[in-house]
């Protein structure tokens, strides 16, 4: 019984980790079209300032080529929500096991280095600790990628150079602006934890905290057996 209860939280372990690397593939197809459709923005910005007097027809090709971009950023947005209702659970419990795993294990690494001589388990553990903190530190950088591409956009909109009889496109910049201002892209788990480096370095900072108090009560807990062995051996204890 004990076996299969091993082999069900490995398998469990193990599929959270692959869930873990499905997310991060969507997470970088998303950067990558944020990074195309930014490009686009670069150039049309670029030909609207090449051409001060622009014909109505030029300048209304690309007022629809601003507006089919923010449809395409709209499209992108709402992946972002649909990965977040998919990957709300598997992400979550991926950073609560893993935490949990590395305080137990740098718990038990503790516990076994003055008993073990062989230096290889003690690489192991510490090299299971470094693939479960990497994992959430990759997830974490490629959401904050993702979110610092996308606030380029209202930073490009911001500097369109434009003249008097843009009207149109003044208008597809301005409603464009107002939509990054409402729907920012962020990576979440429902709500419970934002998926971005400022929250990782929050986790990665309270298991740091757990595990220096988990030291301290071995520590202490040493210091009493050796008093008491000291006592035992001299006879007044």
């Amino acid at each position: 019984m004990l076996l299969l209860d091993n082999l069900l939280l490995s398998f469990l372990m193990m599929s959270l980790q692959l869930k873990s690397l499905e997310y991060g593939i969507y997470l970088q197809i998303i950067y990558i079209f944020l990074k195309h459709l930014l490009r686009n923005i670069k150039e049309l910005k670029e030909n609207i300032a090449k051409e001060p007097n622009r014909r109505v027809s030029l300048a209304r090709i690309y007022s629809k080529t601003l507006k089919q971009n923010q449809i395409d950023l709209m499209e992108i947005w709402t992946l972002a929500n649909k990965l977040e209702q998919y990957f709300a659970w598997p992400i979550l419990l991926l950073f609560f096991y893993n935490g949990i795993d590395i305080l137990t294990t740098t718990s038990w690494a503790y516990v076994q280095y003055v008993y073990e001589t062989r230096l290889i388990y003690q690489i192991f553990r510490l090299t299971f600790i470094g693939v479960l903190l990497s994992n959430m530190l990759l997830l974490s950088y490629l959401a904050q990628k993702c979110i610092n591409e996308y606030k380029k956009f209202s930073q490009l909109l911001n500097n369109f150079q434009l003249y008097p009889h843009d009207k149109e496109i003044i208008l597809n910049v301005k409603e464009y602006s107002l939509q990054l201002m409402h729907q920012r892209l962020k990576f979440s788990c429902s709500g419970y934890m934002n998926i971005d480096l400022k929250n990782c370095g929050k986790v990665t900072l309270i298991i740091l905290v757990y595990i220096t108090i988990l030291v301290q009560f071995k520590l202490s807990d040493v210091s009493e057996g050796a008093v008491r062995a000291t006592k035992f051996i001299f006879g007044k204890y």
